[in-house]
């Protein structure tokens, strides 16, 4: 008996006890002070070279096609017309008279035209008579000496024949030549009447513009 009790007072102390631990408030924990924010330098990376892209035009978005504006040429501004005095265009004053002289000098060298084409055209149908005569006496002579040197005898007549014209020939050849040497004369004899008709117009000429000029200005 002495042990049962004991037993239970062991065992209600030792209920009490766990209910005073259970019910007893738990003491406030202490809260961690936070250690200081530790201040983070960046670490600065080398430049990267820029990379290169290609240009491309940008894209404009589709849009429905309109009609386009329609612009107005600029007006043109018209200058302002300014009144020019005309320029001289040829001698004035007291030269002007001078111009006779050209005009007298284009008269002359227009008749000198005229006479060399008559006189040329003269000498062109002589010329080609005498190249005429000239080819045939050739051959007139060819043909003598092949017959000669083949058989005189034989081409005797022939020979003969062909010698006769020769002489007709060289008759006509001299006939050319002496009409030539008269054609030439003609034209001398007329260039030296053409020369004292020449220096006489043209003395009176000067004579003319001279006066002119001399009395440029004065009254009639």
């Amino acid at each position: 008996m002495k042990k049962f009790l004991t037993f239970l007072v062991f065992s209600i102390f030792i209920s009490a006890s766990l209910y005073s631990e259970e019910t007893s408030p738990v003491p406030p924990q202490p809260v961690p002070t936070p250690a200081p924010a530790t201040e983070v330098v960046p670490v600065k990376q080398p430049a990267q070279p820029p990379v290169e892209q290609s240009a491309q035009p940008p894209v404009a978005p589709a849009q429905e096609s309109q009609p386009a504006p329609v612009v107005e040429p600029p007006k043109e501004e018209v200058a302002p017309v300014v009144s020019v005095p005309p320029k001289a265009s040829g001698p004035i004053g007291f030269v002007a008279p001078l111009t006779d002289l050209t005009l007298f000098y284009e008269d002359e060298v227009a008749s000198a035209k005229k006479m060399i084409e008559r006189w040329n055209e003269q000498v062109r149908l002589y010329n080609e008579r005498e190249q005429k005569l000239k080819g045939e006496k050739d051959k007139l002579e060819k043909e003598v000496s092949e017959k000669t040197a083949q058989d005189p005898k034989g081409n005797k007549r022939d020979i003969s024949r062909l010698k006769k014209q020769l002489k007709g020939l060289e008759k006509d050849f001299k006939t050319v030549k002496k009409d030539m040497d008269n054609l030439k004369k003609d034209l001398v004899a007329e260039l030296k009447e053409m020369g004292l008709y020449a220096a006489k117009t043209i003395t009176e000429k000067f004579d003319q513009v001279k006066q002119k000029v001399k009395t440029f200005g004065q009254e009639e």
